[in-house]
């Protein structure tokens, strides 16, 4: 397929003028528009979700736009009030681990206070059966003192040869009860003020990462409380907005009726063909074209 006959001649270089002017018009043109319009960037640079809508007859677009707007607000309040109840309901479970704890801490003091006591009971006891080892031990010592007198003084009674035996042997066995029993209640106190120490060191250690998990849980609940606070206070702005622009709304639609009537009965080419929304990916408003 010929598209140019043979020979055929364009004098190029004499039209350049003519081509230069065209460009330069072309681009002022294609610069005042993106001074005036802007850009107008799709979802491919913006990104989000598009919707492409398609009615038999005229759309409503103020409508559906108030119906959009309407929604997104709804399901803003709804996120705010779940997030808030969420809140909430953190706070309850960490109240609930603080007294919890508490009523731990509580228990394990009584706990502690009672086996100081039985402690001390323990040690009391092994201070007076000592004692009472030591006054028998004395008893015992001053008996064998008389006997041994009295079987200086008379060295040939038989009877008295007999009680210095009996003496001994009692002496003895008081003196291997009195050792075995002083004993015991030496190491028997000496273990009762180890495990009163020891369960005093416990309790101080118990009572320092209570008192350190208190601290945080309360820090952590006063955060809570301030987020709660917040959220109500943009809750409570979101309703006001809401409010304001309903009556705005209003107050456009009573003024926009008569025009939007003419409209309708004209018929514009874009409502007739369809309409485009987006969303705007970073204040997350719908936008309808």
């Amino acid at each position: 397929m010929q598209l140019f006959k043979a020979g055929t001649k364009i004098d190029f270089m004499g039209k350049r003028k003519l081509a230069f002017v065209f460009s330069a018009v072309i681009l002022l043109v294609a610069a005042g528009a993106l001074v005036a319009r802007g850009l107008s960037l799709g979802i491919d640079f913006t990104g989000g979700t598009l919707v492409e809508l398609g009615y038999e007859a005229d759309a409503d677009i103020p409508a559906i736009r108030a119906v959009l707007e309407e929604e997104e607000r709804r399901l803003r309040e709804e996120e705010k009030r779940l997030a808030c109840e969420e809140e909430k309901r953190l706070l309850r479970e960490d109240e609930e681990r603080r007294l919890a704890e508490e009523r731990r801490l509580r228990e394990e003091e009584e706990r502690m206070a009672r086996e100081r006591e039985e402690a001390e009971q323990r040690v009391r006891l092994e201070i007076e059966a000592r004692s009472r080892a030591e006054e028998q031990r004395r008893l015992l010592d001053f008996e064998m003192e008389v006997r041994r007198i009295a079987a200086a003084k008379r060295p040939k009674a038989r009877h008295w040869i007999a009680a210095a035996a009996a003496v001994l042997v009692v002496g003895g066995i008081g003196t291997y009860v009195y050792v075995g029993g002083v004993a015991a209640a030496d190491r028997r106190a000496e273990e009762a003020l180890r495990e009163k120490t020891a369960a005093e060191r416990r309790l101080g250690e118990e009572v320092a990462s209570a008192r350190m998990a208190k601290d945080r849980a309360q820090a952590h609940a006063d955060d809570v409380r301030r987020k709660v606070e917040e959220l109500e206070r943009e809750i409570q702005e979101l309703k006001e907005s809401k409010v304001a622009l309903e009556s705005r709304r209003r107050a456009g639609s009573k003024k926009r009726r008569p025009k939007e009537s003419g409209d309708r009965r004209g018929g514009s080419g874009n409502e007739r063909g369809g309409t485009e929304l987006s969303t705007d990916p970073l204040d997350g408003t719908l936008n309808l074209d």
